[in-house]
C-alpha cells in the first residue's frame, strides 16, 4: 500500500503537459528505492506504465454497441504486425457487441453454452483482460505469446480514452496506428523520441518520414499526455508475500482508482 501510494504522488506531482520514461514516473527504480526505507529486512519491487501506450480492447465497440472501425482496423493492425491469424479479431467482436448475430468466424452465446462448464457471452466489455481467455480462439499462447512469437498481452489495456502517447507506445502499438506507419518510421519515431521526447503532438511532424497526409490521419487518435497509469507492487517479507495491480486515472492533479486487485 505504501508503495502505491508512493506511485500516485509521483504521478501527482507530475507538472509537465507531456509523459514520457524519462520522467520520475518512469524510473523502475522508484517504487522500490522509496519504500524499501520502510523494513530492513523486507523486499519491495514496484513500477508505472503508461496505459496510453497500449490498445483499449473496450473501446472496439461503442455506446450503441456497434464496432467502431478505426479501433477494429487499429487491432487488425496489431495481429498482421505480430503476424498472427485475425480469426480471433471475429470472436472478440461477437464477444463485445451488444447483439447475439454470429458474424463469420466469430461465436456467440449459441457456442458457449456448448463449452464445459457452458457459460453466456458477455455482449458487452471485458472486466480484466484474463477475461480474454473465455472467448473463442484467445489462448494462453495468443496473449502470453511463445519461444517464437510475441503475445497481445503487453500492447492490450482495458483503460485509457483511446489515444496513443507516441512518448511511451511501443512500435507494434505505433505501427497499428496507420497502414503506412511501418517499421522503419516506427523505428525512427523511437530513435527520435530517446534523445528528445515529444513535447506537442506536431513535434511528430520533424520525424524523418513522417507525412502531412499520414500526420492528418492519426492526430486525433495520439497524444503526448496520458491520463491512465497502471501501478504494480510486489511486497516480500519473510516468507509472506503480497502483489497489488491498480489502474488509476490522472484528471485535473487528482490520481484516482479505477481498477483494483490485491493478492498473494
Amino acid at each position: 500500500l505504501s508503495g502505491y501510494q508512493l506511485g500516485v504522488q509521483v504521478l501527482q506531482r507530475d507538472s509537465n503537459e507531456y509523459d514520457a520514461p524519462t520522467e520520475l514516473w518512469g524510473r523502475t527504480d522508484l517504487l522500490s528505492a522509496g519504500v524499501s526505507m520502510l523494513s530492513e529486512t523486507g523486499s519491495v519491487l514496484g513500477e508505472i506504465t503508461d496505459e496510453n501506450s497500449k490498445i483499449n480492447l473496450n473501446l472496439l465497440i461503442d455506446g450503441y454497441g456497434k464496432v467502431r472501425e478505426f479501433e477494429e482496423e487499429q487491432l487488425r493492425r496489431l495481429f498482421d504486425v505480430l503476424e498472427l491469424d485475425q480469426g480471433p479479431v471475429e470472436t472478440l467482436l461477437d464477444w463485445l457487441d451488444a447483439d447475439d448475430m454470429v458474424r463469420p468466424g466469430g461465436a456467440e452465446s449459441l457456442f458457449y453454452n456448448r463449452e464445459e462448464p457452458p457459460y453466456a457471452c458477455a455482449n458487452g466489455p471485458l472486466e480484466t483482460l484474463n477475461q480474454l481467455l473465455l472467448v473463442k480462439g484467445w489462448t494462453h499462447e495468443l496473449l502470453f505469446g511463445t519461444d517464437k512469437k510475441k503475445g497481445l498481452m503487453p500492447f492490450l489495456t482495458l483503460h485509457n480514452d483511446g489515444r496513443v502517447n507516441i512518448n511511451t507506445a511501443s512500435v507494434e502499438v505505433l505501427r497499428s496506428l496507420d497502414d503506412a506507419l511501418d517499421g522503419s518510421l516506427a523505428l525512427e519515431i523511437v530513435s527520435y523520441r530517446e534523445s528528445e521526447p515529444f513535447k506537442i503532438k506536431r513535434d511528430l511532424k520533424n520525424v524523418s518520414g513522417m507525412t502531412d497526409q499520414l500526420y492528418a490521419r492519426i492526430l486525433s487518435k495520439i497524444t503526448v499526455q496520458s491520463n491512465y497509469f497502471s501501478i504494480r507492487i510486489n511486497a516480500g517479507q519473510g516468507t509472506a508475500n503480497a502483489n497489488l495491480s491498480a489502474v488509476v486515472k490522472r484528471s485535473g492533479g487528482h490520481v484516482t482508482p479505477v481498477y483494483w486487485r490485491l493478492g498473494a
